[in-house]
């Protein structure tokens, strides 16, 4: 699906737009819609043109003018004389590389909702090395890690590793 915008729009910046809205835009165009990111619009040339948020009153656009618009934020403008020429300035969402993206999914499938991990071996450190020092071992000389590893998997409390 192709979207028609009611401005021509050229980058100018790392995450500034210039956008011009023609004198000839259709009223009908210029429609309430939220964006998804926060936003500071300065105002380049307006002769006319409003701006209106949610719940708010219009108010005039003139040249400097500079407006916040927060994300999700509803708003409009409302042709004025003449063209009506703004900058655009996005604030960045959370940029993150695809694999960062892959081992943060693969880390929260491992989560519950309560927001443990699942008892593994792995995750109950039952699949460390032990030294006579570090797991403590009992008359029949088995170690404690592995005692509670047997004991965990034959109550059916410890899950399979996901690779």
């Amino acid at each position: 699906m192709v979207v028609k915008y009611p401005f021509s729009e050229e980058l100018v910046s790392e995450n500034v737009y210039r956008r011009t809205f023609a004198e000839g835009v259709d009223d009908d165009e210029l429609i309430w819609h939220r964006d998804h990111e926060d936003r500071v619009i300065t105002v380049v040339e307006s002769s006319g043109w409003k701006f209106q948020t949610d719940d708010k009153l219009p108010i005039n656009l003139s040249p400097g003018d500079q407006i916040t618009i927060k994300a999700e934020e509803w708003h409009r403008v409302i042709k004025g004389e003449g063209e009506l020429i703004v900058e655009v300035h996005k604030k960045p969402l959370m940029k993150i590389r695809f694999g960062q993206l892959k081992a943060l999914i693969k880390e929260a499938k491992k989560r519950r909702p309560s927001g443990w991990l699942p008892a593994t071996e792995k995750n109950l450190d039952l699949d460390k090395p032990f030294t006579a020092d570090s797991w403590i071992t009992n008359q029949t000389g088995v170690p404690v890690n592995v005692l509670v590893k047997n004991y965990l998997a034959s109550m059916g409390m410890l899950e399979e590793e996901d690779e």
